[in-house]
């Protein structure tokens, strides 16, 4: 009945009816997204201001990261130093601290520096060097 016709789809009402409902069920997995983040930013506190207008400012973080049915939580400190430029304010460095049962883990996001000044598998070479975080 099809033969000969060109089509994506060779389906009658039934089965795309069929076809439609299965992906809009809840637990059609191919229609989950593979991950989301939710991010929580407080204690915003100016830490410096320079005559130039540049700022360096301290906050905390929450972080709820969801992949498919696991949740994971991250806390922890944001440094930001800021650029001020005719269009307003420009990220000039961002420092994360994320505090861990072990040791104090600490991380550059500019570069992904651990602060050892030795690169590492994140870090590119042109970065490694010189950030100082």
């Amino acid at each position: 009945h099809w033969d000969g016709i060109p089509s994506i789809f060779a389906e009658d009402k039934n089965l795309m009816t069929v076809r439609m409902m299965r992906v809009q069920h809840p637990d059609a997995w191919s229609q989950r997204p593979l991950w989301g983040t939710n991010h929580v930013v407080g204690n915003v506190i100016v830490e410096k201001e320079s005559p130039n207008g540049d700022v360096v400012a301290r906050s905390r973080f929450h972080m709820m990261e969801l992949r498919r049915d696991n949740v994971r939580h991250f806390a922890g400190s944001y440094v930001h130093h800021l650029k001020k430029t005719a269009g307003g304010y420009r990220i000039k460095l961002q420092r994360v601290d994320i505090p861990t049962r072990r040791r104090r883990s600490t991380m550059c996001c500019r570069c992904g520096s651990d602060g050892s000044m030795q690169g590492g598998a994140n870090v590119p070479a042109r970065y490694a060097p010189a950030c100082p975080f």
